[in-house]
C-alpha cells in the first residue's frame, strides 16, 4: 500500500492568491499607519491649540493685573480730591485755576493727600481755636512765600502752632483744604452743575468727616445722615447755627450746586474742607488712620437733549 504524498503542487492560481492576500495585508497595515498618522496630528494640532489658548489667557491675566496695579497706584497717589470738567462743559468754555489770575487754566485739577488722619472739631479749624473763631481764613488762603498763589492745597497749614497746643500728634495732616475757580471764557451764558461725590472711604471713615463747601464765601457744611432720618447729624453743640447744616443726598453723592446765567467772564470760587468731626457718635478708635476720596465735575445740560 503505497503512502499518501503529503507534497502537493504550486500551481500558479495558488501563487496568485498568495499574492493577493499578501497585497491585502500590506495594504491593511498601510492603512492603520496613515490612520495613526493622522492621529497624532490631530492630538499635536489640538495640543498647539491648548497652548496657544493658554498663553493668551495668560497674556490677557498678566494685562488685566497690571491694569489693576495701575488703577490702584492711581487711587493711593491720586489725590483726596479730584476736580473736573465735563466735555459738554468744556466746549461751553468752563475751564478751572488753583489761582485767581487763570494764569494756568485746566480742566482737571487735583488735591493732594491727607495722611495720618485724626479727629479734630470744627474750633479747631477757627483762627482762635473757639467755636465762633473765624473760619473764613482758610476760604481767603494765600501762600505765605508767594502771594499770587491764592488757592490748591493747603491741608492744615494753618494754625499749626494752636492746634499742636491742643494735643494733637500731627498737626497739619488732620484736614483737606483746597481752594479753586471756575470761569466762563466762552461766547455764551451757561447754565452749570457742580456735583461732590464721594468716591470710597476706608475703615468707614465717611460715617465721621464733615464736609464745608465755601462758594463765592457762603459756607455750607455737609454731614451724613442720621439713621432713619433724612436730617444731617444734629452739630449745633460744635458748630454755629450761623453756618448753613445740610445732609448728604445720599451715600455716593455728597452736595450738589448749580449756576445759572453764568456769563462770559464769570468766576465762580470755591473751598472745599474735610475733617474727621470728633464729636461724631461715629468717631470711634476703628475709623482712625482711613482715608475719603472725593471728585467735583462740573457739567452743562446739553440744551439739544
Amino acid at each position: 500500500m503505497s503512502k499518501k504524498n503529503n507534497n502537493q503542487d504550486f500551481t500558479p492560481r495558488d501563487l496568485s492568491r498568495l499574492t493577493e492576500k499578501g497585497a491585502k495585508e500590506t495594504a491593511k497595515e498601510s492603512s492603520y499607519g496613515d490612520f495613526g498618522q493622522a492621529r497624532d496630528a490631530a492630538v499635536l494640532d489640538k495640543t498647539k491649540r491648548r497652548k496657544r489658548l493658554l498663553f493668551w489667557l495668560t497674556m490677557l491675566l498678566i494685562a488685566f493685573l497690571f491694569i489693576l496695579w495701575i488703577l490702584m497706584f492711581w487711587w493711593t497717589r491720586a489725590g483726596d480730591l479730584v476736580i473736573d470738567v465735563d466735555r459738554l462743559a468744556e466746549q461751553k468754555g468752563i475751564i478751572l485755576s488753583e489761582t485767581s489770575d487763570f494764569k494756568d487754566p485746566e480742566t482737571i485739577l487735583s488735591g493732594d493727600s491727607v495722611d495720618g488722619v485724626t479727629n479734630i472739631t470744627y474750633a479747631w479749624l477757627t483762627d482762635n481755636m473757639s467755636m465762633d473763631g473765624d473760619i473764613s481764613y482758610l476760604d481767603n488762603y494765600t501762600n505765605k512765600e508767594d502771594k499770587t498763589i491764592d488757592g490748591g492745597s493747603h491741608n492744615g497749614d494753618s494754625n499749626n502752632d494752636k492746634k499742636a497746643v491742643a494735643g494733637t500728634d500731627s498737626a497739619g495732616d488732620n484736614y483737606l483744604a483746597y481752594t479753586f475757580y471756575c470761569k466762563n471764557v466762552g461766547n455764551e451764558s451757561v447754565d452749570y452743575n457742580a456735583t461732590l461725590v464721594n468716591n470710597g472711604a476706608a475703615k468707614s471713615m465717611d460715617e465721621a468727616v464733615r464736609v464745608l463747601v465755601f462758594k463765592n464765601g457762603e459756607p455750607t457744611v455737609y454731614a451724613k445722615k442720621q439713621h432713619n432720618s433724612n436730617e444731617p447729624e444734629d452739630d449745633s453743640k460744635f458748630i454755629p447755627k450761623s453756618i448753613k447744616s445740610e445732609p448728604w443726598i445720599n451715600g455716593k453723592e455728597i452736595m450738589t450746586t448749580k449756576s445759572e446765567d453764568f456769563k462770559p467772564g464769570d468766576v465762580d470760587k470755591y473751598t472745599i474742607l474735610m475733617w474727621v468731626e470728633g464729636n461724631d457718635p461715629e468717631c470711634v478708635n476703628e475709623i482712625l488712620g482711613g482715608h475719603m476720596k472725593m471728585s467735583m465735575t462740573f457739567s452743562v445740560e446739553d440744551e439739544e437733549v
